[in-house]
């Protein structure tokens, strides 16, 4: 009977939004099919068909080549949760081996800690409020770093700052001023008056807390985060925020 390695009964790969492979976290698997038996052609002897059989899940992968041993399976869709839901079968014509699982993981969340506000020593008066964030995949495990980037949608400007809109970014696997940690990517909202044109200027930011009542709310976004790409916009979206440049601090909910 046809079948796969003994140790073989699931497996599991990624996908990132459609995204390629990146920093170690691969959307495409090779399968491994197992004849168990090698036609002797002196007696005629030969395997007429091969096929690898998607018999569950089959919109989550496609196949390069379901005719031989060794195809590509690339993901197309994450699975359902903490679940094999992906199931194939090698058949040799027309015997089949047992079923083979799959689970595509995925980026699934962020998790937000307490923000940390420094005073911006490069353009004074000014603040970085930052926020260090750990992307979890669908078993609430947390992933090593990867490229991550974002967007800025949704722009405005209440009561007529003149205050820049905010650029996209994108956090790159290695850079420790991005990735603090091999866990941890940090995020800041920061203003500083370089130029001296920003009506309102920006303050410092004050020792006893913050009161939005009493700050002046100068731009506000829509701010997206993919994970798995570094191109803004690329990748998978895990998470979709509001984020407002006061004057003394910023904020994001």
């Amino acid at each position: 009977m046809p079948g796969l390695p003994a140790s073989a009964t699931q497996f599991a790969f990624w996908y990132l939004g459609g995204a390629p492979s990146l920093d170690g976290y691969f959307v495409t698997a090779q399968l491994n099919g197992l004849d168990n038996w090698s036609p002797d052609a002196s007696k005629g002897e030969a395997i007429n068909s091969r096929s690898w059989t998607v018999t569950t899940g089959a919109s989550k992968i496609s196949l390069n080549n379901g005719t031989i041993k060794n195809p590509i399976a690339t993901s197309l869709q994450p699975s359902g949760g903490m679940v094999y839901d992906v199931g194939l079968v090698y058949k040799i014509d027309g015997f089949s081996s047992a079923e083979f699982r799959l689970h595509i993981n995925k980026p699934s969340q962020l998790t937000t800690p307490t923000p940390i506000t420094l005073t911006n020593g490069a353009c004074p008066p000014g603040y970085r409020t930052s926020h260090d964030y750990q992307i979890k995949d669908l078993w609430s495990n947390t992933m090593v770093e990867l490229g991550t980037n974002e967007t800025h949608n949704s722009v405005t400007r209440p009561n007529g700052s003149n205050w820049p809109s905010p650029s996209n970014d994108n956090w790159t696997k290695g850079d420790r001023e991005e990735w603090v940690s091999a866990f941890d990517f940090r995020d800041t909202v920061f203003a500083g008056n370089c130029l001296g044109n920003l009506n309102p200027a920006p303050v410092d930011p004050p020792n006893n807390g913050f009161s939005e009542a009493a700050a002046f709310l100068n731009v506000r976004s829509t701010q997206k985060i993919f994970v798995g790409s570094e191109t803004p916009g690329s990748g998978l979206l895990v998470t979709t925020k509001t984020m407002s440049w006061y004057k003394d601090h910023g904020r994001v909910q």
